[in-house]
């Protein structure tokens, strides 16, 4: 059982470099440049920065707070985390200091419970700033479902949320990842393992090298080590998959992968083989299919164990770097001699292997490259629009609500599904369409432009964030930040 780690403050956030506050009545319904940094809207206050410190404002500009504290995170549960002088506390949403800042650490409140620190050790209040549980313990984790894993004079036990101990303080560790009751804990004394029930009865034995379980990823069964090998047990101890293997994953999609002897496969949660033992490597499934390898060469098989293709695929750079090739909307990618195709879900290439790159389904159409040219397939692996554009930055080769990017002679413009140009090749930049909308550059500038082309937002920005918080756009103009409503853009 690990401790839980300190609070993350704004610094871990995603924030900007800025000056802004709401400007009064002004047309674009702007934030004027104030601040040093702004971190974004989150439940309807964003948390700023002024000479060092950090307050916080609401939608419409005005502080809550003074700008004076240390550090401070973003409101959960109506509340926010905020230090000043090594000293932490809470605020509500009117900037009150409702819990005084007088722990030497604190969490943010969950289930209406949060852990405070004093003189090293570890107690839990209330939202009223009520200490329910003693400041006692060396070591606390967050409430889940009324109970919590806690260590004192280096023992772990479970508590309730009135502090009633519900097992005893006798175990090295601890470990629950159960979501849903009746809980089952594993246990730790000295260097065995054992599952205890949730009034402190024993499963097992204390026989066990390692355990870890009941995660829903786990399909509500626990990893067992024993003498270097792995399986599975149940709730009871009993063994669904055999303690035999060198090797044993986590449950995904229903289905973990084993490996003995330097041979992997798959097997159910049942314990029933889906695969015999012969492959050299494995991914998940995603969906209903994995990708294999043998020999060197890959292919994929379906959820009854049978491959769909030949293993005569390659494995490519590509596939290392993303762990597998998978489905995306019925296809998935193959490589084989340096050219790429997809296949449909029954095995067949839609295409011959011969583009030098390609890019994921979308809408029902795929980006294509070939030499230096590029263009769109459909799902018949037609090229519908012709490999005449330049290489295109690869995290924006999808069509989007009906559009996609292309790139001619190093200028960016939208094409439809029928290859028409909607909007012409005239930006540096250019984004795809997020509700309507998108964010481009023109002659150095940033603006906004509809689905039309027209202007939205004029092209007089030093830059344009991705993010919209509470529908406000971060912008930048001279080096410094604001807001602009997001909605007073579609008027």
């Amino acid at each position: 059982m690990k401790k839980i780690a300190a609070l993350l403050f704004i610094s871990t956030l995603s924030f900007v470099s800025t000056k802004c506050v709401k400007a009064q009545n002004t047309q674009n319904d702007t934030l004027i440049c104030k601040y040093d940094e702004v971190a974004p809207y989150h439940e309807e206050f964003a948390a700023v920065k002024l000479n060092n410190k950090w307050g916080f404002i609401n939608t419409e500009g005005k502080e809550i707070t003074p700008i004076k504290y240390d550090n401070v995170t973003w409101f959960d549960e109506n509340m926010a985390h905020v230090e000043l002088n090594q000293k932490h506390g809470f605020i509500n949403t009117d900037g009150k200091e409702i819990i005084p800042l007088k722990y030497s650490n604190v969490t943010s409140f969950f289930e209406g419970i949060a852990y405070v620190q004093i003189n090293e050790k570890y107690g839990f209040i209330d939202k009223t700033g009520n200490l329910i549980i003693d400041a006692k313990y060396n070591e606390v984790n967050l409430f889940h479902q009324g109970i919590t894993i806690a260590k004192l004079n280096k023992k772990c036990g479970v508590i309730d949320i009135s502090g009633e101990i519900i097992i005893p303080f006798i175990y090295d560790e601890i470990q629950m990842d159960q979501t849903k009751k009746p809980f089952v804990f594993a246990v730790r004394q000295d260097t065995k393992w054992a599952l205890i029930d949730f009034k402190g009865k024993a499963i097992t034995p204390f026989k066990y090298d390692g355990l870890s379980g009941f995660a829903n990823d786990l399909e509500d069964l626990c990893i067992a080590e024993l003498k270097n090998k792995w399986g599975y047990i149940d709730n009871t101890g009993k063994e669904i998959i055999p303690i035999i293997y060198d090797n044993i994953s986590r449950f995904k999609n229903g289905y973990v992968k084993v490996e003995l002897n330097k041979k992997m496969g798959f097997i159910d949660k049942t314990g029933k083989n889906l695969t015999p033992l012969k492959y050299d490597v494995l991914w998940d499934f995603d969906g209903d299919f994995a990708y294999v390898m043998l020999n060197k060469k890959c292919g994929f098989i379906n959820k009854n164990g049978q491959e769909i293709t030949p293993l005569r695929y390659d494995f490519d750079y590509y596939t290392k770097d993303q762990g597998a090739r998978y489905f995306h909307n019925g296809f998935a990618p193959i490589y084989a001699n340096k050219k790429w195709s997809f296949i449909d879900t029954s095995g067949k290439e839609i295409t011959t292997l011969k583009y030098d790159n390609i890019a994921n389904f979308r809408e029902g159409m795929a980006y294509v490259e070939l030499g230096t040219k590029s263009g769109f397939i459909d799902t018949a692996g037609k090229e519908i629009i012709p490999l005449k554009y330049d290489i295109a930055d690869f995290s924006k080769t999808y069509f989007n609500d009906g559009l996609a990017i292309v790139q001619k002679e190093g200028k960016c413009g939208y094409i439809d599904k029928t290859g028409k140009i909607i909007i012409p090749t005239i930006y540096s930049v250019a984004n795809e369409f997020e509700d309507g909308f998108a964010r481009v550059v023109f002659n150095g500038k940033w603006g906004v432009i509809n689905k039309k082309g027209e202007t939205i937002l004029p092209f007089q920005y030093d830059d344009i964030s991705s993010v919209v918080s509470e529908g406000k756009f971060m912008v930048m103009k001279n080096t410094k930040w604001g807001f602009i409503n997001a909605a007073r853009i579609k008027d």
